[in-house]
């Protein structure tokens, strides 16, 4: 395993579990672990799946909602 690779698995948890702690509204780490990985993530088809899979992943636990789809595209 490449250290971008293991960089992005360390970024999915941080991602995911910020948004399964209790924060202040509209204040989680998933759009900082976005940019991060598009900067420190050579791998584009990695840099992109860091935010898609800690959204997914945290989205499980949670559970799906009726504007996920929104969030998603946004993202």
């Amino acid at each position: 395993m490449q250290n971008s690779e293991k960089l992005a698995v360390v970024l999915v948890v941080i991602g995911a579990s910020s948004r399964l702690i209790h924060l202040p509204p509209n204040i989680a780490a998933v759009m900082g672990v976005t940019l991060f990985a598009g900067f420190a993530i050579r791998r584009l088809w990695l840099a992109l799946l860091v935010p898609v899979a800690a959204m997914t992943l945290a989205d499980l636990v949670l559970g799906w909602y009726s504007s996920v789809v929104f969030t998603y595209v946004g993202m």
